[in-house]
């Protein structure tokens, strides 16, 4: 598959060199380096801690 001008990954994390088509997702994807970050969305059941309501809310329905 040609990668196209909005495939093209032109956005790199200069901690591990992941490489990134948006340069949101590479902001977003900084921030998990951060090991002592606060994650905003908890599961009610077992408080693990997600980055993402849509994350917490798969882990939700799939775990518990």
């Amino acid at each position: 598959r040609a990668k196209t001008a909005s495939t093209e990954k032109k956005f790199q994390c200069d901690v591990c060199k992941l490489m990134f088509s948006r340069r949101y997702n590479l902001g977003t994807h900084i921030k998990t380096h951060n090991k002592q970050r606060e994650k905003e969305y908890m599961c009610s059941i077992c408080l693990k801690g997600f980055d993402r309501k849509h994350d917490r809310d798969r882990h939700v329905s799939t775990v518990h």
